[in-house]
């Protein structure tokens, strides 16, 4: 409720409705308290894809058809596992009116695949965590960031996946 508040406060601040520094402020804050970094991260992916959708229905850039025109077809969700823990957002869905072919503009403006459950970001941590400890423990040490069951042999796969030649490991002395 607070997320979906902050993001019409947002929405008003933007179409050119008066909104006062000081309402952001206490918008955010609120928002911050509430749900921390991944509820700000939802809100900011929710007007991300405001924008993308406006933009790709007023001039279209998919070449599903010679001319393609755009409707709202739903929202689909999204769960991603990050450095800042599980991110539960939505999506817009359009389908072209000529051909019916379905379009995902954030998720093309993201670059996340069709079955991604990672985000790129977190894959580095693990591989980071990898390079200094096994796969084992690296899966119970990540396990605890992101709050969700982490395979070893996930790990593994994402390890034999990467095309990185070398890892290097930063360590931070405190």
């Amino acid at each position: 409720m607070i997320s979906k508040n902050f993001a019409l406060n947002i929405t008003s601040c933007l179409s050119g409705d008066p909104f006062t520094l000081d309402e952001l402020i206490m918008e955010v804050k609120s928002l911050f308290e509430a749900e921390g970094v991944p509820g700000f991260l939802r809100v900011l992916l929710a007007l991300i894809d405001d924008v993308v959708v406006r933009n790709e229905k007023s001039s279209p850039t998919a070449t599903c058809c010679s001319n393609p025109c755009f409707v709202g077809n739903g929202k689909r969700t999204k769960k991603l596992n990050t450095g800042l823990g599980l991110i539960d957002f939505e999506w817009s869905l359009l389908r072209c009116k000529n051909c019916g072919a379905s379009h995902h503009p954030l998720k093309v403006f993201l670059g996340i695949d069709k079955y991604q459950k990672v985000s790129c970001e977190f894959e580095k941590i693990c591989m980071e965590t990898i390079a200094k400890e096994s796969f084992r423990k690296s899966a119970q040490t990540l396990r605890v960031h992101i709050n969700d069951k982490l395979n070893h042999r996930s790990l593994h796969r994402w390890f034999m996946r990467t095309e990185a030649d070398e890892i290097k490991v930063t360590l931070i002395q405190i």
